[in-house]
């Protein structure tokens, strides 16, 4: 019998899941993607090369393994098209590798459009890349789904629904209607690209684990900007926990083995919404500049912050992790002083865990442990070679958290340690 494995982010995103996903997925046959959209950007580095993509998972990059997008995810034809040419172009055959699940929903560009008028009006701190509008009319159930491009009939019947919701939309910003014939004349030009790879992607999994094979989920975005258990409305558009995982994936929990949660030696966050340990000194600026914090999918420089072992611990509840992973100790290195957020100070009170609702965290005062100087960690290759302070770090986190960091990244391109 097989199993299911489980990758998540644990913070605002950005964690780093990409390349995990790439590092882990070696030891896997097949590796899904499970909500989200185009919003994500995971970003791999192999022999100086980078990669970054949005809705392939990062498993495609190892020749044995073969990848699927879940009926959780909206899916922008445009650029996943330009995913699988760019992959072609660096010289990997995606051929026969990767599937598509015909549940997956559509994001036209008149989701973008209004993604950057919403944008524009409410300054949540979207990517534009339409996620948002997209599922809003998954859940008003009129949502065209990939499998809706071979089936005109239907075709014609639900996209005749949803533009005459856009439109209403798009009117009242002043903006042109969209023509029926023009939109699925846009659509129908995947239909070619899309057929063929079209798979019911729970069956795939049933089939994957029922002959004994192996298979990785990779999440986007982070459990701190979960739909329902994020930062509302400072959140993204769909379910970032493992919960999301089984849903979007289509499977009951009795195949996962491991939940892996994947967090920074630090935090940041990309947007509005609060943010406890946020650095606003040259300390903050240099950690910026250090772990090049700019979004892979909107190039925004994100805030940057101390590691906050009180939402840590929410997540890892939130998502059953049993494998908590670190990743970016290494842009630590040369600091003479590193804190560490242990606890909250809520009106006198303090506190190891708090619901990351908007009104909670706006009040908390973290308390904090400091650590330095960080040396060592760059030219580590096991754990024993990281100088005393930072090894403290290490000690102390796997003591709040209750479990011990199964890895470590120490570099773009380094092996977990």
């Amino acid at each position: 019998m097989g199993y299911v494995d489980v990758v998540l982010g644990l913070q605002w995103g950005d964690e780093g899941k990409g390349r995990i996903v790439h590092y882990l997925s070696r030891d896997y046959d097949l590796v899904v993607r499970f909500q989200g959209g185009a919003n994500a950007g995971h970003t791999v580095y192999i022999g100086g090369q980078k990669y970054v993509l949005h809705l392939i998972p990062t498993g495609i990059l190892h020749d044995d393994v073969k990848v699927a997008i879940g009926a959780g995810v909206v899916v922008d034809p445009e650029v996943l098209k330009d995913e699988i040419n760019f992959l072609n172009e660096m010289g990997i055959d995606v051929n026969g590798r990767w599937f598509v699940d015909p549940r997956a929903t559509i994001v036209f560009p008149f989701h973008k459009k209004e993604d950057a008028l919403f944008e524009r009006k409410d300054g949540i701190g979207s990517t534009k890349r339409g996620i948002a509008p997209a599922y809003r009319d998954l859940y008003q159930r009129f949502g065209v789904r990939v499998g809706d491009i071979v089936n005109n009939k239907h075709l014609d019947r639900v996209l005749k629904k949803q533009l005459e919701f856009n439109n209403i939309i798009l009117k009242h910003f002043g903006e042109k209607e969209i023509v029926e014939d023009d939109i699925k004349e846009w659509l129908l030009g995947f239909r070619e690209f899309l057929a063929p790879v079209l798979r019911d992607v729970s069956l795939l999994v049933k089939d994957y684990i029922s002959t004994g094979k192996r298979v990785l989920l990779e999440g986007a975005q982070g459990a701190l900007l979960d739909v329902f258990f994020g930062n509302y409305p400072y959140v993204t558009s769909s379910h970032t926990v493992t919960g999301g995982a089984l849903v979007g994936a289509g499977f009951g929990k009795e195949v996962v083995r491991r939940v892996y949660g994947v967090f920074k030696a630090y935090t940041t966050r990309v947007g509005k919404g609060p943010f406890p340990t946020e650095l606003n000194d040259d300390t903050g600026e240099k950690i910026a500049e250090l772990g090049e914090e700019y979004g892979a999918t909107t190039g925004r420089r994100r805030r940057v912050g101390w590691l906050d072992i009180p939402l840590l611990r929410y997540s890892m509840w939130l998502c059953g992790v049993t494998h908590p992973l670190m990743t970016k100790l290494d842009v630590l290195e040369g600091l003479h002083m590193v804190k560490l957020a242990t606890s909250y100070r809520i009106n006198g009170g303090v506190y190891d865990v708090v619901t990351p609702t908007l009104y909670e965290l706006e009040k908390v005062e973290p308390l904090y442990e400091t650590f330095g100087p960080f040396e060592g960690i760059k030219n580590a290759r096991k754990r024993e070679e990281f100088a005393p302070e930072v090894k403290r770090y290490i000690s102390k986190i796997e003591e709040l958290i209750g479990m011990p960091v199964e890895g470590i990244s120490t570099g773009k391109e380094s092996d977990l340690i």
